[in-house]
């Protein structure tokens, strides 16, 4: 692939990351648990999927900034 392919799968890595990032935050937020804010002892197991899907959505978004990034040091090389 040429320098300047590289440099645009790298930016447009970068933008759908940070896009991802901004939605569903960093994979390390603090999780709920499946407590809501008035604790009655309860475990509710839809909070504790919304916690999933959060971490594995905040993982790929970073993975996508790391990939973008390295395709553009990639076609600063080439």
């Amino acid at each position: 692939m040429s320098a300047a392919t590289w440099n645009v799968v790298g930016l447009l890595l970068n933008l759908l990351g940070v896009l991802t990032l901004f939605r569903y935050g960093m994979p390390y937020r603090v999780a709920s648990g499946g407590e809501t804010s008035i604790i009655t002892g309860d475990i509710n197991q839809s909070e504790i999927a919304l916690d999933k899907r959060y971490r594995v959505f905040g993982w790929v978004g970073v993975v996508m900034v790391i990939c973008g990034t390295a395709a553009q040091i990639i076609s600063s090389i080439t």
